[in-house]
């Protein structure tokens, strides 16, 4: 239902965020079953819902998040996949994509995450959107600075056991994990890094 439709303008300026690091934008086309890597906490699986869930922010009022938390009983993960899925299906593509273009410099910082929490949330989102449809994914540079904020530990959140492993980018200054003995270091793109931390990609 929705493509990345390369040099748009309107979107390519917000650099946070990881669908659009290489000038692209969501915007109508074809793709009806384009499926992400999820699901991952609060990572919707399809296109749609991902672009829903990064737009969730922008569109919806305080009193509508308080209430779907209560019936997710404050689960926001369960919130935030529900919210999505009922977005996508409720709002157009026009819809959603003219909500991400609107807020392309919106000072949006998740709770308690702050600048890097909002890179991260972006970046890994993005790549929800790039990976199915085959596209290139924001610049490694970018990508590193997310690997940078997220540790063995925080992989975990995402049922990813890292412990004892190692691996480094090969086209950025980045790593993750320390290694062991028993397994020698993983070389790989910094993309790749960020989806097996994710749980987007098995390592």
């Amino acid at each position: 239902m929705l493509t990345l439709l390369c040099s748009d303008p309107a979107v390519s300026g917000r650099a946070p965020l990881g669908a659009v690091g290489t000038g692209t934008a969501p915007t109508e086309g074809d793709g009806d079953d384009a499926r992400g890597h999820g699901p991952g906490p609060g990572s919707p699986s399809r296109v749609r819902e991902v672009v829903a869930h990064l737009t969730m922010p922008y569109r919806t009022p305080r009193r509508r998040v308080l209430a779907g938390l209560v019936r997710a009983r404050f689960d926001f993960n369960a919130y935030a996949d529900r919210a999505a899925r009922a977005d996508a299906a409720n709002l157009s593509d026009t819809a959603l994509l003219q909500s991400l273009r609107a807020n392309i410099r919106h000072p949006w910082r998740p709770p308690g995450g702050g600048p890097a929490g909002a890179l991260s949330h972006d970046v890994i989102h993005g790549l929800d959107i790039t990976e199915p449809l085959g596209l290139p994914p924001c610049p490694p540079e970018r990508i590193a600075l997310v690997l940078r904020h997220t540790g063995v530990e925080r992989a975990r959140y995402f049922g990813v056991d890292l412990r004892g492993r190692r691996l480094i980018a090969t086209d950025a200054e980045a790593h993750l994990g320390e290694g062991t003995r028993i397994h020698p270091p993983v070389h790989l793109p910094a993309r790749d890094i960020l989806l097996i931390a994710t749980g987007r990609k098995p390592l």
